[in-house]
């Protein structure tokens, strides 16, 4: 699919998207990140692989796995 198109020194140039949920994933949790948010929870189990896969790969981020969704609820 190409690379993504970003503005100069965006950390997005770099990566190479080959699925869409990917690209979009990638880009909320750029947005995220740029706007403060930088801690995550992961549960297992969870379908939101694409989202995963962004928050853990940026380097600016902080993840959390918690063992179940409902836990994740007062963490």
């Amino acid at each position: 699919m190409g690379r993504w198109p970003c503005f100069s020194g965006c950390l997005l140039m770099n990566v190479n998207f080959s699925h869409v949920n990917h690209a979009w994933a990638a880009v909320l949790v750029h947005r995220l990140v740029a706007w403060g948010h930088t801690q995550f929870c992961i549960a297992p189990g969870s379908r939101c692989s694409a989202l995963v896969y962004a928050a853990v790969n940026h380097p600016e981020t902080q993840t959390h796995s918690i063992i179940d969704e409902r836990a994740m609820g007062y963490f």
